[in-house]
């Protein structure tokens, strides 16, 4: 009944000739055939489903998920990759000409150590090709990625603990900014390596107490609890409050108010700041950190911070 259809004079189902099927738009075909009796004329119906397979096509389309990239943030993904509107990474290698994105798992983005600055280039005009796997067929599209303005540059966006951009939390994110802070002191993030996200919570200034919410978290994780010491109990109705942190709480990457520690402690002071943590030692487990009260000045916190690498490093 399907009129795409004939049978042969041998009986054998077949499209006729100059019709095909397009697998995109039905991926399986139901067709009726009635066989009516030679000498009684009675007839049967039965209906039949045909798969259609999918064949790779030469390409006709290229699309983009989105046409925007974050400034100042390593590695940052543009938009998926689309060929005639469907999911481009069965059939087509896709390249990019600029060399300083790649096209990884059918995402157009930033290669993981390069950046781009608004300031300097506003828009980028690059070409991506979709090319079918064993075939010369291929298509080309150029495509005008607009840079976005990154109001936080040394923030990680997708973890802020994440300082050092490895995707994990370990003693070293924090160190990375105790060395910052060593090198140039405390003050605005646009200074040091790029690659790194010194500005943990996104304040524009890089101090102490942004290595101090890395330890922080990595008790958190340590202990498995909202708090950085194992003593006390958290108080959730604290975190993501509105307006000024009470004393013992700093302001947490995404605007919330972060519990520090438990009771406070007042161990033997340890100002050298040429002595350099442990980063193994570092990443041990930990009970309780120096408590910084409210108003902290940034030698204090610095001062608390050196303290409690001394603590994780001595655990």
């Amino acid at each position: 009944d399907d009129a795409r259809f004939e049978l042969t004079a041998n009986q054998v189902l077949k499209l006729k000739d100059g019709i095909a099927l397009d697998y995109e738009t039905e991926q399986t075909v139901v067709v009726n055939i009635t066989a009516t009796g030679e000498t009684d004329g009675q007839q049967l119906t039965e209906p039949i489903t045909i798969s259609v397979i999918d064949v790779p096509e030469a390409p006709t389309s290229l699309a983009l998920s989105n046409q925007t990239v974050l400034e100042l943030h390593p590695g940052d993904a543009v938009g998926k990759v689309f060929v005639d509107g469907l999911d481009s990474r069965s059939y087509y290698e896709l390249s990019v000409d600029d060399p300083r994105f790649e096209i990884a798992d059918g995402t157009l983005k930033l290669l993981d150590n390069r950046t781009v600055e608004r300031s300097a280039q506003s828009e980028i005009e690059l070409t991506i090709t979709a090319e079918l796997k064993a075939s010369l067929a291929s298509i080309s599209e150029t495509f005008i990625i607009e840079v976005r303005e990154n109001s936080a540059p040394f923030h990680n966006h997708d973890n802020p603990y994440d300082v050092d951009h490895n995707e994990r939390v370990t003693a070293a994110d924090a160190l990375v900014i105790i060395n910052f802070l060593n090198n140039f002191g405390p003050g605005p993030a646009g200074r040091g390596n790029s690659n790194f996200c010194y500005d943990v919570n996104a304040d524009s200034l890089v101090t102490a107490l942004d290595a101090l919410l890395v330890l922080n978290e990595l008790a958190r994780i340590e202990n498995g609890s909202g708090t950085v010491g194992s003593e006390g109990e958290t108080n959730e109705a604290n975190v993501g409050k509105t307006g000024s942190a009470a004393e013992g709480e700093a302001v947490g990457p995404e605007g919330e108010f972060i519990p520090l520690v438990g009771p406070a402690v007042n161990p033997t002071a340890n100002t050298d700041s040429t002595t350099s943590p442990d980063v193994e030692s570092s990443a041990s487990s930990t009970q309780t950190f120096v408590q910084p009260t409210n108003g902290t000045s940034s030698d204090e916190y610095t001062r608390i911070v050196d303290e409690s690498i001394q603590l994780l490093s001595d655990e």
